[in-house]
C-alpha cells in the first residue's frame, strides 16, 4: 500500500512541475532552440534552391491554380528536389552568444555563426535569433539574417 502512495505522490509532483511551466527564458544553446533555428535555415535554403531551379517565373497574373497539370507537376518536382538538396546541407551553430535574457517575458535574444557545408564547401553566416516560451510552454524562434 505504501508503494502505491509513494508512486501516486511522485506522479502528482511531476504533474505539478509540468503545470507550472518554465521559470526562466529558453537557453540560446538549448537543443530545442538550436533544432528550430536549423529547421528554419533548412526551410529557407529549400526556398533558395527552389527559386534557383525555377528561374523562369510564371507570367504576371498566372498562378499554379490556372496553369496546366504539366507545369504544376514540374513545380512540385522542383520543390521536392529543392527540399532534398537543402536537407543534404550539414548545418551547425557555433559561437552561440546570449545577448539578453528577459525573465518577465521568458525570452532570449541570441547571436551565432551558422555554418553550412554542402558539396565539401563551407559557408558561414552571422545570424541573430530570438527564442521565447509561449503560455502553453512551446518554444517560438524568430531568425534574422538568413
Amino acid at each position: 500500500m505504501k508503494k502505491t502512495n509513494v508512486a501516486a505522490s511522485l506522479v502528482a509532483f511531476a504533474v505539478a512541475l509540468t503545470a507550472c511551466g518554465p521559470s526562466s527564458p529558453p537557453k540560446c544553446s538549448g537543443s530545442d532552440v538550436e533544432k528550430v533555428v536549423l529547421d528554419i535555415a533548412t526551410e529557407q535554403m529549400a526556398n533558395a534552391f527552389f527559386y534557383r531551379k525555377t528561374a523562369v517565373p510564371l507570367p504576371d497574373g498566372t498562378t499554379l491554380g490556372n496553369v496546366d497539370s504539366t507545369v504544376k507537376e514540374s513545380y512540385r518536382q522542383h520543390a521536392r528536389n529543392a527540399l532534398i538538396e537543402a536537407k543534404a546541407v550539414r548545418w551547425k551553430l557555433v559561437g552561440i552568444r546570449t545577448n539578453l535574457e528577459d525573465e518577465e517575458s521568458l525570452s532570449s535574444s541570441c547571436a551565432a555563426t551558422l555554418m553550412a557545408t554542402h558539396d565539401n564547401k563551407t559557408n558561414e553566416l552571422e545570424i541573430t535569433y530570438d527564442a521565447q516560451y509561449s503560455e502553453d510552454n512551446m518554444v517560438y524562434v524568430n531568425v534574422q539574417g538568413l
